[in-house]
């Protein structure tokens, strides 16, 4: 399978999450947030499924514990719990004699009677099983795939937004603003918020060029959504030179921004997060 880095293609608009009707989910939803937080190899399955049910012209609506997949009822049920992904699937109990499936029978729980056997989805191995049996429940249903379906890398979604950190906090979605500046920062979050944001992982630098720029400089300079990153701050020649980004507060942050760097103060990182904005640390450690 192959080990996709969730950075290399990253699209700005495909950080929100809609469902089947277009319109914005929001991240309220505990299923998401778990989503968000499982390694990225979950993340990678989770997208594959996801793909495949959708290959077939399925509809698919996300909720608080799950997401389901609709033709003429419920064809899957996708859950996150206890950091494994798990697919439950509408498939005859004749399925869980064929043991190289490793099938669970879950049909004594009613709110599984519609899908009641469930495949642990772990590895290449799992992966392969799952998206037979999809397969397999689809021609049940005399469903073909669609034409020139265009597959979506879903794994760029999950990356945890600022609501995402704040609801992994304990906190309420009340704490999230339009825009928020140093005096209006909530003095509430835990003074290592930066271990709750998503890390990529870089080559160590031989020597460090730290190039500082400041969070409402940013906005003046940034749309909306956009992702800021050492290479996008040179090709708008907001800085020359550098190889190691240092983000500080300052002033207004009025827009959710996506911003990977090397190193944020404390107070950029609350005012990142109560704007929903999503922050990505260059891990350069072995």
């Amino acid at each position: 399978m192959e080990n996709l880095d969730i950075l290399n293609e990253i699209d700005a608009n495909n950080f929100k999450v809609y469902d089947d009707e277009g319109k914005n989910v929001s991240l309220k939803s505990k299923y998401l947030f778990r989503l968000m937080y499982m390694k990225p190899k979950y993340k990678i399955l989770y997208s594959l499924v996801k793909n495949k049910f959708l290959s077939y012209g399925v509809k698919n609506r996300i909720t608080n514990k799950c997401e389901y997949f609709r033709y003429k009822g419920i064809v899957g049920r996708l859950e996150v719990r206890c950091n494994s992904l798990k697919l439950f699937l509408p498939l005859d109990k004749k399925y869980l004699e064929q043991k190289r499936y490793f099938l669970k029978d879950f049909s004594k729980k009613e709110k599984y009677a519609q899908t009641p056997l469930m495949i642990r989805l772990r590895g290449n191995l799992s992966i392969k099983r799952a998206l037979e049996l999809i397969d397999i429940v689809m021609q049940d249903k005399n469903k073909r795939l669609k034409k020139n379906y265009v597959e979506y890398n879903y794994v760029k979604s999950l990356l945890p937004s600022g609501e995402a950190v704040i609801a992994k906090l304990g906190y309420k979605n009340e704490y999230i603003r339009k825009s928020i500046n140093i005096p209006n920062a909530t003095k509430d979050f835990p003074n290592n918020l930066i271990d709750y944001i998503p890390k990529i992982h870089k080559e160590e630098l031989d020597e460090e060029i730290v190039s500082s720029v400041t969070l409402d400089s940013l906005c003046v300079y940034y749309r909306e959504d956009e992702i800021v990153s050492l290479e996008t701050l040179k090709e708008k020649q907001i800085i020359t030179r550098g190889n190691y980004l240092r983000i500080k507060a300052r002033g207004n942050l009025s827009k959710r921004l996506i911003i990977i760097a090397d190193d944020f103060d404390q107070q950029s990182l609350v005012m990142l997060m109560q704007t929903n904005s999503v922050a990505v640390l260059i891990d350069r450690n072995e």
